[in-house]
């Protein structure tokens, strides 16, 4: 988890320095809700309820949950680890 959370952050300071004002905040939110849904897999890989609820929430504020999204925070919920 810690090195996906390193690989985030470093991304979002790249963003930051490369990407031209009108294409930053686009990207941002990108790599934002593709780090979530690594981290909501992350959680039902580990039956994290807590941290698959905490991605759900960051996904739902983004606007951006999928239904494979939802699939999986439900199957975490209910203790089923997919793959």
């Amino acid at each position: 988890m810690e090195r996906f959370e390193r690989q985030e952050h470093l991304l979002l300071r790249l963003v930051e320095h490369i990407c031209v004002q009108d294409d930053k905040v686009e990207m941002i939110a990108l790599v934002r809700r593709h780090f979530q849904g690594i981290y909501l897999r992350i959680a039902n890989e580990h039956i994290d309820r807590r941290k698959a609820a905490a991605s759900m929430y960051s996904l739902c504020r983004m606007h951006q949950v999928n239904c494979k999204d939802i699939i999986y925070a439900f199957a975490t919920f209910a203790g089923i680890k997919l793959k």
